[in-house]
């Protein structure tokens, strides 16, 4: 969790571990989005009757691989600086080489996803850091 990293490192003041200097690009999903998509994805019960164009569903048991994501990659760096911009704070950054294994770019493809519920995630990352960061304030000043 990306971002709850960040955030907290941004509230502490404590310097936070961020690979390949931040030049990599993820596609962030926003919370809502993804509970919308699985409380949907619960009523297109895997079945021959519920197949779809390039469906994943196994034809051993019933089950399918549906991927949810925003499918709207953004730089690492630009989501920190968003992240910074909201909070009004800087990250203190270990800036690191790039972990053995990782991979510089990813990307959702959500076309199953729209094909069997006619929904996709789409809040823009802006505001998911937005939500995320005031949520995490107001939780972290309440349980402290």
């Amino acid at each position: 969790m990306a971002l709850y990293k960040f955030t907290k490192g941004i509230k502490t003041n404590k310097a936070v571990e961020v690979f390949n200097k931040g030049n990599m690009w993820r596609d962030f999903t926003y919370i809502d989005d993804l509970v919308e998509a699985i409380f949907r994805l619960k009523d297109v019960i895997p079945s021959k009757k519920s197949r779809v164009k390039n469906d994943s569903l196994s034809s051993i048991c019933p089950y399918r691989i549906v991927n949810i994501g925003n499918q709207k990659p953004t730089k690492l760096n630009h989501f920190i600086k968003v992240l910074e911009k909201i909070s009004k704070r800087k990250l203190k950054r270990k800036l690191l080489p790039m972990q053995m294994g990782d991979v510089k770019y990813t990307s959702a493809d959500c076309s199953l996803l729209n094909r069997l519920i006619k929904f996709v995630p789409n809040t823009p990352v802006e505001k998911g850091i937005s939500n995320f960061y005031n949520w995490y304030i107001n939780y972290t000043a309440d349980h402290k």
